[in-house]
């Protein structure tokens, strides 16, 4: 009974310090760091629907993890179609231990192309930037910013993440730098581009003439994009921002903007035949594809696909296309230019046609005078001011800023006549007209309208400074129209020194087979060539119209020299023209009155019907004297103003006797 008393006891006794045993162990058991760690993302995860397959499977193997770590970084997969392995989900505790990486790493401030993780069985994770993503391995961050669980985050990724040796290899690296040109670009604002985040750059295969998108990467915040891709052959691409900003315009490969007038000479020339044509800085700069030295449609991009090779760095400019191409209104293409200047020559051959018709009708009244119709005085006025409006409006657009030198050069190969031209008209419309509304430049109708009279001396002295504007052979022309201004205004000392200063460049003389209209072009032409053919309602003396010629030249020296007391020079001068005529020399005695008699009777013969025989009743004073008759009075030495534009602008005054 003893015995059995002690044994009980004992068996208590050890019973007790069994259990005392048990609660030393379990009060001396401590959690680690990294399981705490666990535990607290487990319930973070508990809480984010769209993980549970992962979450399960990471409880179901957390009690046999061993964590040293104590800040962790978890890529929680977004839960998808269930795997072949339904009692792990697809989750093996090699492929859940991949998903928990060593340290709390903030991923989405990456700001290398590539860093290197490790996660707690040491595989090899790579984090990279590509497509404005970040990828684990290859694989997409699904969240945005990460969950805070404890001292550890939390991603989602779209898939499991792969061991680094089930990541397909990719050769190739193609880097994109892309810019945005500065279309605000000034003096003041030089920049020609700045970089262009979260620009698009699509990569297609070409197969024949087949491309096909296989994706597309985004730029970063300093304009940069990556592609990796194992494509031997190279790529192409395309880059776009929005509906708007593309890398070409016009068929064109944009290559930045002109910031300076050096870079623009120093560029190849742009001979596109449009608007595109007109550079200045600002201006945009379009890629010479072929390298020769000429901006043209050789230079046109045959797809929308750029060319990259397999390794490539490109720099990539973009622009708003809409801002691209210039108002096709202010330029004036080769093609545009002798249009223009073909619609120029009509109406010059009109207003001479009616200046002729005019002088005719001045000098040759049927009844009564002036027998005129209003028309007619009209024609030479309007016609005179349309091609007055129409050249200067070309001389406009050819002054924008930029204009290609090539067009410029051909203007001003060609645009002596029509200065020349220009110098006629203000002549003539002085003749008829005394002083008349000057026009040095294009001008809208409503400023037209407020315009008034210049003097006669004005106007002459602009047709004088158009000289500088002029080669040798157009101010040839030009003098001459001068000469005649001041030998009608009886300054024959000036006439005089005008005119000898054509004869003395050597640069005319008359015609050797004595017919100057039979041709366009002889010795005996300072402005002409105007064809005859389609002119039907006024006497022509042949197949050209030559208004300027270098026998008026000899009239108007020989004039001026016995204006001035210069007999036998201006005698040797009508003898150049009799013997031209193959006619006898000046054999009268020679003074004052039998040259003055010569020389009026050579203008007369010579010089008939070619706009000068009003002209001269004028100059001689013998209009009302030559015309009294048929009611020629002194006021007629000018013509009427056209009513319409009187009318129409009450500062232009009419002619006294109107």
């Amino acid at each position: 009974m003893v015995n059995t008393l002690r044994l009980s006891i004992a068996a208590l006794f050890l019973l007790l310090a069994l259990f005392s045993c048990s609660d030393d162990d379990d009060n001396g058991k401590k959690t680690s760091a990294g399981q705490q760690q666990i535990e607290e993302v487990v319930k973070a995860l508990e809480s984010m629907s769209d993980v549970k397959d992962f979450t399960d499977a990471l409880k179901s193997v957390s009690p046999n993890l061993n964590i040293a770590e104590d800040k962790l970084t978890i890529l929680a997969v977004k839960s998808q179609t269930k795997t072949k392995d339904t009692s792990t989900g697809g989750y093996t505790s090699q492929v859940l231990k991949r998903h928990i990486v060593k340290g709390a790493n903030d991923l989405t401030s990456l700001t290398t192309d590539t860093l290197t993780l490790k996660s707690i069985s040491d595989d090899i994770l790579y984090v990279t930037k590509y497509n404005n993503q970040i990828l684990i391995n290859g694989i997409p961050l699904v969240s945005t910013s990460p969950t805070k669980a404890g001292d550890s985050y939390i991603y989602v990724v779209s898939e499991i993440v792969p061991d680094v040796k089930d990541i397909p290899q990719k050769k190739y690296k193609m880097v994109f730098n892309i810019l945005e040109c500065n279309e605000k670009w000034s003096t003041g604002n030089n920049t020609e581009a700045t970089v262009s985040n979260e620009a698009k750059v699509y990569l297609y295969n070409k197969s024949g003439d087949n491309y096909t998108l296989l994706d597309s990467v985004m730029t970063d915040n300093k304009g940069v994009a990556f592609y990796n891709h194992n494509y031997a052959d190279g790529l192409y691409y395309n880059v776009k921002k929005g509906d708007k900003k593309s890398s070409s315009a016009g068929g064109f490969l944009i290559a930045g903007i002109f910031t300076s007038q050096a870079e623009i000479d120093g560029y190849p020339q742009y001979r596109t035949g449009t608007s595109t044509d007109i550079v200045v800085p600002g201006s945009v700069k379009y890629a010479d594809i072929n390298g020769d030295g000429i901006i043209n449609y050789d230079d046109l991009l045959t797809s929308d696909y750029f060319k990259a090779e397999k390794d490539a760095t490109e720099k990539v400019y973009i622009m708003t296309v809409s801002n691209v191409v210039s108002p096709e209104d202010i330029f004036i293409s080769l093609e545009r230019l002798n249009q223009l200047r073909g619609s120029l020559n009509e109406t010059f051959i009109s207003f001479v046609t009616y200046n002729y018709l005019v002088d005719n009708k001045l000098v040759k009244p049927q009844v009564s005078y002036p027998a005129l119709y209003f028309s007619e005085n009209n024609k030479v006025w309007e016609t005179a001011y349309k091609y007055i409006n129409n050249f200067f409006y070309l001389v406009k657009r050819l002054e924008t800023p930029g204009y290609p030198s090539y067009i410029l050069d051909e203007w001003n190969k060609v645009s002596g006549q029509n200065w020349s031209e220009i110098a006629y008209i203000y002549s003539v419309l002085t003749n008829y007209y005394g002083g008349v509304v000057l026009i040095d430049r294009y001008m809208e109708l409503s400023e037209k309208l407020d315009m008034k009279r210049n003097s006669k001396a004005e106007v002459m002295a602009y047709v004088e400074s158009l000289t500088s504007k002029l080669s040798t052979s157009n101010a040839g022309a030009v003098n001459a129209m001068l000469a005649r201004y001041y030998a009608n205004e009886r300054d024959y000392a000036k006439a005089y020194t005008l005119s000898r200063a054509i004869m003395d460049s050597n640069l005319y003389g008359l015609d050797a087979n004595n017919k100057p209209f039979a041709s366009a072009s002889n010795k005996e032409v300072l402005l002409g060539g105007y064809s005859t053919k389609n002119v039907g309602y006024v006497e022509i003396k042949g197949d050209y119209m030559h208004p300027i010629r270098y026998r008026e030249v000899l009239l108007t020296a020989a004039e001026s020299a016995l204006e001035t007391g210069k007999l036998t020079e201006a005698m040797t001068y009508i003898d150049q023209i009799y013997t031209c005529n193959k006619e006898p020399l000046f054999s009268d005695p020679m003074n004052y009155e039998t040259l003055k008699v010569a020389i009026r009777n050579l203008w007369k013969s010579e010089m008939s019907k070619e706009g000068f025989d009003y002209m001269l009743l004028n100059r001689w004073n013998i209009l009302v004297e030559t015309l009294g008759k048929y009611g020629a009075q002194s006021y007629n030495n000018l013509l009427p103003i056209p009513q319409n534009d009187v009318s129409a602008n009450p500062n232009i005054e009419q002619n006294p006797g109107y």
